[in-house]
């Protein structure tokens, strides 16, 4: 952990340049639906210089089950914590086994999130466009205008648990 420095500056906030967790256990409870995602955290890290720095990340772990080990910049922590838009992220690495990149900004209007300039690199598909999650109204929405040079779903990394899911539910 590092603080706030320079002249002047004997009322600012303390900052954090590095943030880590170790073997730790995350989950969430949609309030609607009641579904619970749950995160397993074998190695989380972040860095950034000062909030207004580019964050250096890192997670290795799951997410329901489904295996996770990215790395890659995320926008200035100041960005986010303002709201000022949009907020840059670029990961690589794997996701269940399979190589991984997704680079995108995200925006926010009102109830919506978007994130533009959408680039998703799943094994050998490929994903590019526009991604929007409208989170008013009764149930959340999803909005797409998205364009695949190559698409398989069997090559996704969910599609091994939506075949388990059939084979359980027959």
């Amino acid at each position: 952990a590092g603080s706030a420095t320079g002249s002047g500056d004997a009322g600012a906030a303390p900052t954090v340049a590095n943030f880590s967790i170790t073997g730790g256990k995350l989950t969430f409870r949609d309030a609607k639906s009641g579904n619970v995602t749950r995160i397993a955290i074998t190695r989380l890290a972040l860095r950034a210089r000062d909030p207004r720095s580019p964050i250096a990340a890192q997670f290795d772990g799951s997410v329901d089950d489904v295996a996770v080990a990215v790395e890659g910049t995320l926008g200035p922590l100041e960005s986010l914590v303002q709201q000022r838009w949009p907020f840059p992220v670029a990961l690589q690495g794997k996701v269940q086994g399979r190589e991984t990149v997704v680079s995108t900004k995200i925006g926010k209007e009102a109830n919506t999130y978007v994130l533009n300039d959408l680039d998703l690199r799943v094994g050998p598909n490929t994903v590019a466009g526009q991604f929007s999650i409208v989170t008013g109204g009764a149930r959340p929405r999803l909005v797409f205008g998205l364009a695949a040079t190559t698409f398989a779903m069997a090559d996704l990394p969910v599609a091994d648990r939506v075949a388990d899911r059939r084979r359980r539910l027959a």
